[in-house]
């Protein structure tokens, strides 16, 4: 959709996958290209939503048979953890009422995750044995929870049994193999698969997962995130995208006939090429802007603009058709940004959520933030399941309010801009957001809001009651570092740091020392006596430490020093503790910056970090202030649930 300054709006639509959107600002052109017969559409209307109304209703796509089935379904999308360990936690879940719910099981493959496909059975053991994963799947089935294991048909490893150039891979037109994804961390590199091989594996191995593990869904990697692309074969054959979607199609729609009951086929991201034949995705909303340096560009949509906002643009076409999720994976969404502030569960990624009626996803098993989520946002996520969006609009013509209204009479208000948005009777901070729905029985209503001075949640049906003033549940082990002493002699750094330890430093946790590049990355690290340190595990600890600038820091490089704590024994988890977080449970003591003068080939000059508000505690409730919601008066969350017939 495009609006033209001083012209008409138009949808500009196409039946087979186009091949890109370009646009030429000076020559004020802007349209979808395409190869293949196909049919354009275009229609004009005073704007693009009025358009996209049009469109939706013409365009004559249907749902798949598993879009009633996942609706309006929480997600826990689960990337690691043993099966045992982890059927355990989703049955915590399950007891805090998180059942109307779909599990999506990524890394259980039989050689690892994205290596030797399409060789995925049996389960890999080092997350369990195939009965402990069984019984997951069952306990699941009996809890009326979707379960989809992961599976990909796009990239095929050499080393996979069976693996042919000539008869199973992809080619570009001058007779050179199509590479695929690059598994760095086992130096393995995959090839693409050619459509017309893909039912060779594809068939086999969903049909021994039927009979041995029996899961209720399924999710096939990239398919819904990658044009349906051409290729060639190894004699020289074109194979044009059309075809290759319509493999894809036919292959969703005989999983889920195979796996019976309208098992819903998942896939990554989304697009409307599949719809009619894959029931849902997992979103992947990334934002427009420059990218944080570092390995996060390919997550965010680098265009020059003078600004720019998340939209509800694919659910206002296809919401009652297609079920997306969440707002994508935790990484890409927060591209490098504090995961706090910006992951998965924070108020920015929530608020997407709900802009765009998508139902909450997860990344664990089980956790307060979990719980949260799901007390906070699945009534209202259920009750926008199957309608649609009738009006977007950018009040006041802001981009970052924008008001949404819903076929059944449904009304949300999103603020993502910096300043409060005052509404009759809330006050939407940033990344805040207010919904109504109506039901039979009465309305829904959810809020991130500001009152008396704190961001709290509410969510209040016919049902229940959901409130939480807050009050952090995580603040962190009472402990806070500091920076005693710093003092330099060229490239060699002495500084004594102090710990102090109000309580006990918990078992096999040690310190570490970096001092970080401007993209948060290691340059280098301190050492320092371990025996002393351990000493004392309480109270003022003294830890002198000394560390190396390298060869190859240059002058002029600033460096900014964080500590932590970790378990090494235990896998690495690190403590969280007391002070200036950067987000990865380090804290942020001060910067070096390298210095050069006549006197003085290299120095070192230190710039302590300066005392400011951590953002992510604004949002908080940390001295644990009691909130007010009328029927409740608390600083923490609860969720009030009618019982029988009682008033």
């Amino acid at each position: 959709g495009v609006d033209f300054e001083g012209g008409p709006s138009l949808v500009q639509a196409s039946d087979v996958p186009p091949v890109e959107l370009k646009v030429v600002e000076d020559e004020n052109h802007c349209a979808l290209h395409t190869a293949n017969d196909c049919t354009l559409t275009v229609i004009p209307a005073d704007s693009v939503w009025e358009a996209a109304k049009h469109w939706r209703a013409t365009n004559g796509l249907e749902a798949a048979g598993g879009v009633k089935k996942v609706a309006g379904r929480f997600v826990f999308d689960l990337w690691g953890g043993r099966y045992r360990e982890s059927r355990d936690m989703l049955n915590r879940s399950f007891r805090y009422g998180l059942t109307d719910a779909a599990v999506v099981w990524h890394n259980w493959q039989r050689w690892g995750y994205d290596y030797r496909l399409p060789e995925i059975y049996p389960p890999n053991p080092q997350w369990g044995n195939e009965q402990e994963l069984r019984a997951m799947i069952e306990d699941c089935r009996k809890t009326d929870v979707l379960f989809a294991l992961h599976d990909n048909y796009i990239d095929m490893y050499p080393d996979a049994e069976g693996f042919s150039y000539e008869r199973e891979i992809a080619f570009h037109p001058d007779g050179t193999p199509v590479r695929a994804w690059l598994n760095e961390g086992r130096e393995a590199q995959s090839y693409r698969f050619r459509a017309d091989r893909v039912e060779t594996w594809l068939r086999p191995n969903v049909t021994t997962i039927r009979e041995t593990l029996a899961p209720t869904a399924y999710f096939i990697d990239v398919w819904s995130s990658i044009r349906p692309y051409d290729y060639w074969t190894a004699d020289g054959r074109f194979v044009d995208g059309v075809f290759t979607r319509d493999t894809w199609r036919k292959q969703f729609a005989w999983i889920r006939e195979t796996l019976g009951n309208d098992a819903p086929q998942i896939s990554e991201s989304g697009h409307d090429q599949l719809i009619g034949w894959l029931d849902g995705a997992q979103t992947n909303h990334l934002r427009v802007g420059k990218p944080i340096p570092g390995d996060h560009g390919w997550s965010v949509w680098d265009i020059e603009c003078e600004d720019a906002e998340r939209v509800p643009w694919f659910d206002f076409a296809h919401h009652d058709r297609f079920v997306l999720h969440g707002a994508g994976y935790s990484s890409r969404y927060e591209a490098g940004l504090d995961r706090r502030l910006h992951g998965i569960y924070s108020d920015d990624y929530l608020t997407t959520e709900v802009l765009t009626g998508h139902p909450a996803m997860v990344d664990q098993p089980f956790g307060h933030d979990v719980v949260r989520k799901y007390w906070l946002t699945h009534e209202l996520m259920k009750s926008l399941a199957l309608q649609t969006m009738t009006s977007v609009d950018f009040v006041g013509d802001d981009l970052h309010r924008q008001h949404i209204r819903w076929s059944g009479g449904g009304e949300v208000w999103v603020n993502r801009g910096v300043s409060d948005w005052q509404l009759p009777q809330h006050t939407l901070p940033q990344f805040g957001f207010l919904a109504r729905v109506p039901t039979k029985s009465g309305f829904i209503v959810t809020a991130i809001s500001r009152r008396d001075g704190l961001i709290v949640e509410t969510a209040s049906s016919p049902e229940a009651v959901y409130v939480n003033g807050r009050q952090e549940v995580d603040s962190g082990v009472r402990i806070r570092p500091s920076v005693e002493s710093f003092t330099s002699t060229g490239r060699e750094l002495e500084l004594v740091l102090h710990w102090q330890a109000d309580e006990l430093v918990p078992d096999g946790y040690r310190p570490f020392i970096h001092f970080v590049d401007s993209e948060g990355e290691i340059a280098f690290q301190a050492g320092f006596d371990l025996t002393r340190f351990q000493q004392q595990q309480t109270g003022r600890l003294v830890m002198p430490a000394t560390a190396t600038i390298a060869e190859s820091c240059e002058i002029g490089q600033r460096f900014e020093l964080r500590v932590g704590m970790y378990a090494p024994g235990q896998g690495g988890p690190r403590l969280k503790l007391q002070g200036p977080d950067d987000g990865e449970r380090r804290i942020r003591l001060g910067t070096i910056e390298l210095t050069a003068d006549a006197n003085d080939p290299i120095g070192t000059r230190w710039h302590p970090w300066e005392s400011q508000a951590d953002p992510y505690l604004v949002r908080q409730n940390p001295d644990a202030r009691i909130v007010d919601f009328g029927a409740v008066r608390t600083s923490g969350g609860c969720r009030l649930v009618r019982q029988d017939d009682s008033l």
